[in-house]
């Protein structure tokens, strides 16, 4: 059976009454909000309320904290580590949920690509999050996870062809934009108009890249992620070509995730993370190598 990339509140609310959350369905609330400083003040939400038998991944604790840069992807024993004390295992398919207070769909995506860097292509993204799964009035649960324990362990194989780091992508410019570049950051930070949120950034955008704002990715309301045909229109819109191998880029990492996604869901079959983005491009980059305007 095909696993969709992309399930809705129903499809998982009926999931869960003929399975239960088991080894074979895990639900994984994967918030981290800029603003919020990560996934500090997310974890704290998910203590107040989550969907049942979900529980929290944390973005900034399953990473490299030997890297300078914010959340970079770990490495394959710490990563099948991480996972394996959450109770899952090779043969799960696993759900991950945004709580932001903003978005329906932000983080999830950086979950769902992770997942699939180490080989795991069951993942699916929840649709409109946990404020849909609330407006749907479906039941939560509070407090503490519950890990479901497994003695069987996690196998992760990193994919080098979904993840890019820094001299790939200088390479890339060096090439003159053989890979298509898209940036997800909003129209004035990719110009340079815009403030970093990070301080002693330079601004501006990769040589070569072009700007699809993540937000175009959802519809009015921010609250869901548009559908296949109103992906392809975005991607239309900036003349992406869809058949080209792609690299997506943001801000630390996080909403890249969004875009990939969406190219994946649009039929691209060549997509892969800057890891670093803006983060590590910001600092070690010179003058040469950032665009404005």
């Amino acid at each position: 059976m095909k696993i969709p990339s992309v399930v809705s509140v129903k499809w998982l609310a009926e999931a869960i009454l003929k399975t239960k959350p088991s080894k074979s369905l895990r639900i994984l609330d994967g918030t981290w909000r800029l603003k919020d400083h990560g996934s500090v003040q997310a974890r704290e939400d998910f203590l107040d309320e989550h969907i049942p038998g979900a529980v929290f991944f944390d973005i900034d604790e399953c990473c490299d904290k030997t890297n300078p840069y914010p959340h970079m992807i770990p490495n394959e024993k710490l990563f099948a580590e991480y996972v394996e004390h959450l109770g899952i295992t090779n043969d799960s398919h696993i759900i991950a949920y945004d709580n932001d207070d903003d978005y329906g769909v932000f983080s999830s995506p950086r979950v769902w690509w992770t997942f699939r860097c180490f080989g795991h292509k069951a993942i699916s993204i929840l649709n409109g999050g946990f404020h849909k799964w609330l407006a749907a009035g479906l039941p939560v649960e509070s407090g503490e996870a519950k890990p479901i324990k497994s003695d069987q362990p996690f196998t992760a194989k990193l994919n080098p062809d979904l993840v890019r780091d820094y001299e790939a992508m200088v390479a890339n410019v060096n090439s003159g934009g053989a890979q298509t570049v898209l940036d997800a950051r909003g129209r004035a930070r990719f110009l340079g108009e815009g403030i970093e949120p990070r301080p002693g950034m330079l601004v501006g955008h990769i040589p070569f890249s072009q700007n699809v704002p993540y937000l175009e990715l959802l519809d009015d309301e921010r609250a869901l992620m548009k559908d296949d045909e109103q992906l392809k229109e975005v991607f239309a819109k900036h003349n992406v070509d869809l058949n080209r191998p792609i690299t997506t880029t943001c801000g630390s990492g996080i909403t890249a995730c969004m875009v990939a996604l969406a190219a994946h869901q649009s039929g691209a079959k060549d997509v892969s993370v800057y890891d670093g983005s803006w983060a590590e491009w910001g600092k070690r980059a010179t003058p040469d190598l950032v665009e404005r305007n």
